[in-house]
Protein backbone atom coordinates (compact mmCIF):
# COMPACT_ATOMS: atom_id res chain seq x y z
CA UNK A 1 0.00 0.00 0.00
CA UNK A 2 1.18 3.44 -1.03
CA UNK A 3 2.85 5.44 2.21
CA UNK A 4 0.45 8.11 3.84
CA UNK A 5 0.87 10.47 6.57
CA UNK A 6 -2.06 12.43 7.71
CA UNK A 7 -2.69 15.05 9.84
CA UNK A 8 -4.65 17.68 12.14
CA UNK A 9 -3.82 20.68 14.43
CA UNK A 10 -6.48 21.04 16.77
CA UNK A 11 -5.96 24.80 17.99
CA UNK A 12 -8.32 24.67 20.93
CA UNK A 13 -6.24 21.87 22.08
CA UNK A 14 -3.00 23.03 21.54
CA UNK A 15 -1.83 19.78 19.91
CA UNK A 16 -1.45 18.00 16.18
CA UNK A 17 -2.37 14.72 15.89
CA UNK A 18 -0.20 12.71 12.87
CA UNK A 19 -0.83 9.33 11.64
CA UNK A 20 0.77 7.24 9.41
CA UNK A 21 -0.11 4.29 6.90
CA UNK A 22 1.39 2.16 4.26
CA UNK A 23 4.50 2.15 3.14
CA UNK A 24 6.70 5.64 4.70
CA UNK A 25 10.14 6.56 2.71
CA UNK A 26 12.39 9.26 3.48
CA UNK A 27 10.43 11.38 0.76
CA UNK A 28 7.32 11.05 1.95
CA UNK A 29 8.57 12.06 5.47
CA UNK A 30 10.18 15.09 3.85
CA UNK A 31 7.05 16.24 2.34
CA UNK A 32 4.84 15.30 5.17
CA UNK A 33 7.19 17.70 7.19
CA UNK A 34 6.85 20.26 4.85
CA UNK A 35 3.00 20.48 4.21
CA UNK A 36 2.30 20.53 7.70
CA UNK A 37 4.81 23.18 8.86
CA UNK A 38 3.24 25.34 6.46
CA UNK A 39 -0.52 24.62 7.27
CA UNK A 40 -2.07 27.84 8.73
CA UNK A 41 -2.49 26.38 11.87
CA UNK A 42 0.37 24.33 12.47
CA UNK A 43 2.09 25.27 15.54
CA UNK A 44 5.63 24.43 16.67
CA UNK A 45 4.61 25.06 20.65
CA UNK A 46 1.40 22.86 20.51
CA UNK A 47 2.21 18.66 21.95
CA UNK A 48 1.97 16.31 19.18
CA UNK A 49 0.96 12.98 18.57
CA UNK A 50 2.35 10.54 16.20
CA UNK A 51 0.72 7.31 15.48
CA UNK A 52 2.15 4.90 13.26
CA UNK A 53 -0.99 2.96 12.58
CA UNK A 54 -0.50 0.51 10.02
CA UNK A 55 2.69 1.42 8.44
CA UNK A 56 5.60 -0.04 7.46
CA UNK A 57 8.74 1.99 7.20
CA UNK A 58 11.20 1.75 4.76
CA UNK A 59 13.86 4.06 5.73
CA UNK A 60 17.18 3.54 6.61
CA UNK A 61 19.47 4.65 9.89
CA UNK A 62 21.24 7.01 7.69
CA UNK A 63 18.32 8.58 5.87
CA UNK A 64 16.36 8.91 9.40
CA UNK A 65 19.88 10.94 10.74
CA UNK A 66 19.52 13.01 7.65
CA UNK A 67 15.76 13.85 8.52
CA UNK A 68 16.47 14.52 11.91
CA UNK A 69 19.48 16.92 11.06
CA UNK A 70 17.48 18.77 8.64
CA UNK A 71 14.69 19.03 11.29
CA UNK A 72 17.18 20.90 13.80
CA UNK A 73 18.32 23.10 10.78
CA UNK A 74 14.89 24.35 9.69
CA UNK A 75 13.01 27.30 11.19
CA UNK A 76 9.18 27.32 12.41
CA UNK A 77 9.43 23.05 12.98
CA UNK A 78 10.23 23.22 16.78
CA UNK A 79 9.50 24.72 19.49
CA UNK A 80 8.93 23.59 23.28
CA UNK A 81 6.58 21.00 23.83
CA UNK A 82 6.14 17.20 24.23
CA UNK A 83 5.77 15.03 21.48
CA UNK A 84 4.46 11.27 21.79
CA UNK A 85 5.13 8.65 19.27
CA UNK A 86 2.57 5.12 19.54
CA UNK A 87 4.52 2.23 18.33
CA UNK A 88 2.56 -1.19 17.29
CA UNK A 89 5.54 -3.33 15.64
CA UNK A 90 9.26 -3.38 16.91
CA UNK A 91 10.91 -1.67 14.01
CA UNK A 92 8.27 0.87 14.98
CA UNK A 93 9.91 1.21 17.96
CA UNK A 94 13.12 0.79 17.08
CA UNK A 95 12.69 4.34 14.70
CA UNK A 96 10.82 5.86 16.95
CA UNK A 97 13.85 5.75 19.96
CA UNK A 98 16.42 6.19 17.34
CA UNK A 99 14.88 8.97 16.13
CA UNK A 100 14.32 10.61 19.51
CA UNK A 101 17.89 10.25 19.98
CA UNK A 102 19.15 11.50 16.73
CA UNK A 103 17.05 14.69 17.70
CA UNK A 104 19.63 15.44 20.96
CA UNK A 105 19.61 18.25 22.66
CA UNK A 106 16.05 19.94 21.19
CA UNK A 107 13.10 21.57 23.09
CA UNK A 108 10.78 18.67 22.41
CA UNK A 109 10.35 16.30 25.36
CA UNK A 110 9.93 12.71 23.24
CA UNK A 111 8.73 9.53 24.43
CA UNK A 112 7.66 6.02 23.04
CA UNK A 113 4.37 4.99 23.43
CA UNK A 114 2.00 1.95 23.13
CA UNK A 115 -1.38 3.28 23.33
CA UNK A 116 -3.12 6.55 22.95
CA UNK A 117 -4.15 6.92 26.53
CA UNK A 118 -0.43 6.90 27.55
CA UNK A 119 0.27 9.50 24.17
CA UNK A 120 -2.42 11.38 25.96
CA UNK A 121 -1.35 11.50 29.61
CA UNK A 122 2.38 12.38 28.34
CA UNK A 123 1.33 15.04 26.70
CA UNK A 124 -1.84 16.79 28.66
CA UNK A 125 -4.43 15.75 26.86
CA UNK A 126 -7.49 16.22 29.80
CA UNK A 127 -9.34 13.32 30.78
CA UNK A 128 -12.66 15.02 29.35
CA UNK A 129 -11.25 15.86 25.91
CA UNK A 130 -9.84 12.20 25.47
CA UNK A 131 -12.96 10.91 23.79
CA UNK A 132 -12.65 14.15 21.29
CA UNK A 133 -9.36 13.54 20.18
CA UNK A 134 -9.29 10.16 20.16
CA UNK A 135 -12.46 10.18 17.93
CA UNK A 136 -10.23 12.64 15.46
CA UNK A 137 -7.61 10.06 15.19
CA UNK A 138 -10.09 8.14 14.27
CA UNK A 139 -11.46 10.49 11.88
CA UNK A 140 -7.55 10.88 10.07
CA UNK A 141 -7.24 6.78 10.20
CA UNK A 142 -10.32 6.56 7.58
CA UNK A 143 -9.19 9.55 5.14
CA UNK A 144 -8.14 8.13 2.21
Amino acid sequence: MAGQIIFKVLPDFKITLVYYRGTIDVQLLKNHLVKMTASENYNPEFNAVTDFGNCDFNITNQELAAVADHIKQASGVLGKRQHAFISREPKQQVLSSLFSMLMGSVPVGFNVVESKREAFEFVGVKPKHQKLVRDEFKSLAKQS
